[in-house]
C-alpha cells in the first residue's frame, strides 16, 4: 500500500508535467518520509493519443470512447499505488477528470445522459474496486492545484507544446477553468459525495511564467513537504 498519494492537478498548459518532472529531479526531498525499501514513484497521466487526436477531431463523435479510456487509465495508477509502497505523484485524478472534463463533455451535450450516467456508475464502481475501507492506501492525501486564471496563459503554452491534433478553444479552457474552480472550492462535498475521505489542498497561483521565476518549482515543492509534516507522515 502507498504511504502517501501526491494529486498535481489543473487545467491544460496550467504545469502539471513541467511540475512532476521537476519532483522526479528533486525526489531526495521526500526522504525524511521514507524508510529503505520504499521509493517516490510517478506516473503521468496514461493518455491515449489517438483517442485524444479523435477527441479534439469531433467532440461529439469522440467523447465518450476517450473519456472512458481517461477513467480507466486514472484507476489503474491508483491500483499501482495500492500495490506499491512508499509516495506515489499522479497528475489528475479519477475525481478530478469526473468534475471537470467529463462534467463539462456532459453539460456541452457530448455525452448523452445514458453514456454519463455509464460514466459515474463505472467511476463509483472503480472506487468500490479499490476498496473504500482502505482508502489510505490508494487515495490522493494532498492536492496541488495549479491554477490559472488567465486563459490567454493557457493557450499560449499550448501553442509553445505544440501537441499534435491539439486544438484548444478559449472557451472550452474557461469552462474548464470554472468547473476547477467549482471543484476545489466544494472539495469537502464533492469527496463526501462519493463516499471517500477528502484531501487537503495547496493553491498555486500558476499564472506566473516559471522560465522567469526560478524558485517557482522549489517553492512549491516545498510547500508539499512542510504540508505533509504538518499531516504527519512519517517514516514507517
Amino acid at each position: 500500500m502507498a504511504k502517501f498519494t501526491l494529486l498535481i492537478e489543473g487545467n491544460i498548459c496550467a504545469g502539471k508535467s513541467e511540475f512532476v518532472r521537476y519532483v522526479d529531479a528533486h525526489k531526495n526531498a521526500f526522504a525524511p518520509f521514507l524508510s529503505e525499501e520504499e521509493e517516490v514513484v510517478s506516473i503521468p497521466e496514461f493518455v491515449d493519443h489517438e483517442a485524444l487526436e479523435l477527441f479534439y477531431h469531433d467532440m461529439r463523435r469522440y467523447t465518450n470512447i476517450f473519456e472512458r479510456s481517461c477513467l480507466t487509465g486514472r484507476q489503474v495508477r491508483q491500483m499501482k499505488a495500492k500495490e506499491g509502497k512508499g509516495i506515489y505523484i499522479f497528475d489528475r485524478s479519477m475525481i478530478g477528470g469526473a468534475e471537470t472534463f467529463a462534467k463539462n463533455s456532459f453539460q456541452e451535450g457530448f455525452f448523452s445522459h445514458a453514456a454519463y450516467e455509464r460514466y459515474v456508475d463505472d467511476l463509483k464502481e472503480s472506487l468500490d474496486a479499490l476498496d473504500r475501507t482502505q482508502q489510505e492506501s490508494w487515495l490522493e492525501q494532498l492536492v496541488v492545484y495549479l491554477q490559472v486564471s488567465d486563459v490567454q496563459v493557457l493557450q499560449d503554452r499550448q501553442r509553445r507544446r505544440d501537441t499534435q491534433g491539439e486544438s484548444i478553444p478559449g472557451g472550452y479552457l474557461e469552462r474548464l477553468n470554472g468547473l476547477y474552480d467549482r471543484w476545489i472550492d466544494n472539495i469537502d462535498s464533492v469527496y463526501a459525495g462519493y463516499g471517500l475521505h477528502t484531501p487537503r489542498v495547496i493553491r498555486v497561483d500558476a499564472n506566473i511564467d516559471f522560465r522567469q521565476q526560478p524558485t517557482y518549482h522549489a517553492d512549491i515543492l516545498q510547500r508539499i513537504v512542510t504540508t505533509m509534516q504538518e499531516m504527519k507522515v512519517h517514516e514507517r
